[in-house]
């Protein structure tokens, strides 16, 4: 059987309740600038930000088109002349405030904590990500955490694992699982590095190219005792 030693957590959609978050700070920022919250405006922002994010992880626009572009979208769309710049910040700074937690998480990590060297690899805007890891209480539980914006590469790039495998002093990538639950970003980066990957996926049943998949955390953490002698047998609050 074999043993990881090492745990690579996406954050986003699987430890943190990024749609929860990203709802509320798009509510809040409407508000502040006078504009009537609706969740068909939510519906049209996540499809804008959505389609944008899979462009920038594809390398085909920057991270500054990205926030330049999805208000600027939102805003024409709604009639509005409020600058989108301005908009961005403001969104930011209130999604950098929100840290929702997926219910077991916290549960999960704690539990994991004394077994494996356990790392954040996230896509994202640094400020935002470390401030919503801080206030969620994860940050403290992960030896390192890796934001795209801060290494310069994204996932799936392979360039943003090289780094990290780097930093962490990681030669044997067998030990290695990476767990996550966007298949273009978390999946594909991690077969991109070689690493075996988990799918996160609550909702979804299709197939994937994932080495597992799991759809909670008391699967994610069955599955880690099947390859594991460290960790503890059971633990009800998973």
């Amino acid at each position: 059987m074999k043993t990881y030693d090492t745990l690579l957590f996406d954050a986003d959609g699987t430890l943190l309740d990024f749609d929860r978050s990203e709802d509320e700070a798009l509510k809040r920022s409407l508000q502040q600038f006078g504009l009537v919250y609706t969740p068909s405006i939510s519906r049209r922002y996540h499809e804008i930000n959505d389609s944008l994010w899979k462009q920038f992880e594809l390398g085909q626009i920057t991270r500054e088109q990205l926030q330049a572009t999805r208000f600027a979208t939102l805003l024409q769309e709604l009639d509005s002349g409020e600058s989108p710049i301005a908009f961005n910040l403001c969104y930011r700074q209130f999604l950098s405030e929100s840290a929702h937690l997926i219910p077991g998480a916290i549960s999960l990590c704690e539990t994991l904590y004394s077994c494996y060297t356990m790392a954040i690899v996230t896509n994202g805007i640094a400020q935002v990500q470390r401030s919503r890891l801080i206030h969620s209480g994860l940050g403290k539980l992960f030896k390192k955490v890796y934001i795209s914006e801060e290494i310069g590469w994204q996932k799936p790039d392979k360039r943003f694992f090289e780094y990290v495998f780097s930093d962490m002093g990681i030669s044997n990538r067998s030990k290695v699982l990476l767990i996550g639950d966007s298949l273009t970003s978390d999946i594909q980066g991690g077969i991109n590095a070689g690493v075996d990957t988990c799918w996160y996926s609550p909702i979804s049943r299709q197939s994937s190219p994932a080495t597992y998949r799991v759809s909670n955390f008391h699967e994610l953490f069955m599955l880690l005792q099947g390859h594991s002698n460290l960790l503890p047998k059971g633990d009800s609050a998973i």
